[in-house]
This record gives C-alpha cells, structure tokens and sequence, in this order.
C-alpha cells in the first residue's frame, strides 16, 4: 500500500487571477512584481524573492 501522505499532483490550470499591477503588457507577467509563496514540503515554505540568471548549456 502506497504511504497516503505522499501525493504528486498534475494539474491543468484554466484560470489565473493576476492583480492589475503584475502583467508587464497583455500577455507577460513581470516576474519581480509578484510576491509568490510555496510551499515544497511539511511545515516549510519557500519564496521567489531572489533570482538568478544562467546560461543553457548547448
């Protein structure tokens, strides 16, 4: 039997609600604006307050 705490969900979103102060122009987002929380386990939450920029390698 499989531990039921233990869950990987796949979703489809069909709707985002983004405040008028967030799009960069009708279809983007600025991605500094938002303040995004997640949470990636348990009790801890993560943030996207710092970012960085790399290279894809070819």
């Amino acid at each position: 039997m499989q531990d039921p705490r233990h869950f990987l969900i796949f979703a489809r979103v069909w709707r985002v609600h983004v405040d008028d102060a967030v799009p960069a122009d009708v279809r983007h987002v600025d991605p500094g604006k938002p303040d995004r929380v997640g949470r990636p386990s348990g009790p801890w939450h993560a943030t996207t307050r710092d970012r960085f920029g790399m290279t894809r390698p070819s």
